[in-house]
């Protein structure tokens, strides 16, 4: 199972009501679909060079799944991308309502995860209605298989603006992230901290550094 993808951000299509990140990784480029409310804010980084004039990598939380039916007809292989660990976990358990399905899933997903998961534990059909491709019926199922799982999510802080990943940050990052999952913190926990680290302190130039920032931001979210 593909679970992440890390490459130069080629382009952002959108075929029907369907939006699409092209990723070239090693010379292969890879077709995901992402949520429309991610792909408005993708398309500034496209293609878009760093100050060395170099291609910018970004990494991509991925979801690798088949499409088509199994009574016949051709089976087909997609990805589903996210930027945020916390919005993949989100997807996992929104696509699950049953009815709903990815490609629905994805096209409602036009607000942060943290509006629709608050929507939900509130049973706020209203709101819920009036996201694309979800009717009153549908709102009223999301509630009822979803309500009480939320919390989580509600309670995360959207990233209005994305910065591309420099090389370098990546290799600190990579290093954090070893260091923490020995610590015993599970990946998505420690990659939700780095990001924190790095969001909050711009100028972390080690893994050192960047590991002294989680723990000052661990100090400051008890």
């Amino acid at each position: 199972m593909i679970r992440q993808i890390t490459g130069q951000l080629v382009s952002i299509e959108q075929k029907k009501k369907d939006h699409i990140a092209l990723v070239e990784v090693g010379g292969i480029t890879y077709e995901l679909f992402i949520p429309g409310g991610l792909a408005d804010k993708l398309k500034t980084m496209a293609g878009q060079p760093n100050k060395d004039k170099k291609p910018v990598p970004v990494t991509f939380h991925t979801i690798h799944y088949l499409e088509g039916s199994m009574a016949g007809g051709p089976i087909i292989p997609r990805l589903v991308g996210f930027l945020d660990p916390f919005d993949r976990e989100f997807f996992e358990l929104f696509s699950s309502v049953g009815g709903l399905g990815v490609r629905t899933a994805l096209k409602a997903m036009v607000t942060p995860v943290s509006e629709i998961a608050r929507a939900i534990e509130q049973e706020d059909t209203t709101w819920l209605d009036a996201l694309p491709e979800i009717g009153a019926a549908t709102a009223k199922k999301i509630i009822a298989e979803l309500k009480g799982k939320m919390a989580k999510f509600a309670l995360m802080k959207d990233i209005s603006t994305i910065e591309p990943i420099e090389p370098m940050e990546l290799d600190i990052k990579q290093e954090a992230l070893e260091v923490l999952l020995q610590l015993q913190y599970n990946k998505s926990e420690a990659e939700l901290m780095i990001q924190k680290a790095l969001t909050r302190n711009k100028k972390i130039k080690d893994s050192e550094a960047l590991i002294a920032e989680v723990f000052k931001q661990q100090r400051i979210d008890s």
